[in-house]
């Protein structure tokens, strides 16, 4: 930002320079140098509307007060763990017999952020049972959609919430014994795509929502993590399945549902 309003005060300190101060053989040099400066500022602009349209129509929405301003948002991370072209996905704890992608909503730290969603408008999720595992999630009401750009921006500056996907990694595989805890002391892991659709009435909670999902790539990283998985891809449970990109597309891996929202983890795009 500090380098656009540089750059535009550049664009009036040449062009002045050479309307009222310079001498006829430098002008041309000036206001060459000016409408240049200006172009880049013009194809810059261009650029980031293109990568950020999406966003824009977001922002756009959030402005409309023909709509009821309440917003109900969900603030997740989806991990894509692949191995031999398969994907891992593990049973739901919230829906039966329902198959998706290792993952869940982010926390807020409690009490630093409190005070700031506060600030905002937050309200508590009424489409769950809220209880001690769920009461810092960043599942939660706004009391205008107004509020979304402002909510963004504080969870894009990463202060005061959770970073990274290692929680749910531990909860849904390492705790539950799918996986071996002494091979998965740690994991790496990669920010591959930032998903998110358009406000949009949400029959199921009864509101308007905004859903926001990080993909995460998990990579294996020494040859014990690798063996644990190649084990647990040649053996079958109830508890997980592996599926092929198609299957997670159309739905079904052999008989197994696969929630909608496992497609995501194909999405590749960040917000610039």
């Amino acid at each position: 930002m500090l380098r656009v309003i540089l750059e535009i005060l550049l664009v009036i300190i040449f062009f002045l320079s050479g309307k009222y101060w310079a001498d006829s053989n430098l002008q041309p040099e000036l206001y060459g140098m000016s409408i240049g400066i200006f172009s880049s500022l013009v194809i810059e602009l261009i650029i980031h509307v293109i990568r950020n349209f999406s966003l824009i129509k977001l922002y756009l929405q959030c402005s409309n007060v023909f709509v009821p301003q309440e917003i109900r948002l969900s603030i997740a991370y989806l991990m894509k763990i692949e191995h031999q072209g398969k994907f891992l996905l593990v049973k739901s704890n919230r829906q039966s017999n329902i198959y998706q992608p290792v993952g869940g909503v982010y926390k807020f730290f409690s009490p630093e952020a409190i005070k700031i969603l506060d600030q905002l408008g937050k309200l508590p999720d009424t489409h769950i049972t809220i209880d001690t595992d769920s009461l810092f999630d960043l599942r939660l009401r706004l009391k205008s959609r107004r509020q979304i750009p402002e909510f963004l921006t504080w969870f894009f500056s990463e202060q005061e919430r959770e970073l990274n996907p290692w929680r749910e990694f531990y909860e849904e595989l390492v705790e539950t014994n799918i996986l071996e805890k002494r091979h998965f002391k740690y994991i790496y892991y990669e920010l591959v795509g930032q998903h998110f659709e358009p406000i949009h009435w949400d029959i199921h909670a009864n509101k308007f929502t905004f859903v926001y999902a990080d993909i995460y790539t998990i990579k294996f990283v020494n040859d014990n993590q690798t063996q644990n998985i190649q084990r647990l891809i040649n053996t079958s449970s109830n508890d997980y399945i592996w599926a092929s990109e198609t299957e997670i597309q159309q739905g079904n891996c052999n008989g197994k549902i696969i929630s909608k929202h496992s497609r995501k983890i194909f999405y590749n795009k960040k917000i610039n």
